[in-house]
């Protein structure tokens, strides 16, 4: 019974609504859209690695609507902007937002033990 559809539980009020979803192509966010279409939710994705997006929508399997991808770099404003304004465009106005994406450009804690708390 693991992943199957009544794995899960079922909310109707989720059926074709416009969901969009940023950073959906690895990790939760990859599980949201698998989870938000199984739904039966009209799910619009977006991240940076273009090449993850086949893998996320086969795993959403047989569902009523498709995922739909647009590459984006949420740090583009502009680009945001365009990948929100597409997936409206193709959907539907959109009804549920999930933020998700997050970046870093830390490698490695920017203090150690030994100099916390001085200075």
């Amino acid at each position: 019974m693991k992943n199957s559809p009544d794995a899960f539980a079922r909310y109707p009020s989720l059926e074709d609504k416009v969901v969009f979803i940023s950073g959906g192509t690895s990790g939760i966010g990859a599980s949201l859209v698998e989870h938000f279409a199984k739904q039966g939710a009209k799910v619009g994705f977006a991240g940076r690695t273009e090449s993850l997006a086949p893998a996320v929508i086969a795993a959403c399997g047989e569902v009523k609507h498709t995922p739909l991808f647009r590459r984006c770099d949420v740090t583009d404003i502009p680009d945001l902007k365009s990948a929100i304004a597409e997936t409206a465009s193709a959907l539907g106005d959109i009804q549920v937002l999930v933020n998700n994406a997050a970046t870093t450009t830390a490698t490695r804690p920017r203090t150690s033990p030994r100099n916390i708390g001085s200075g």
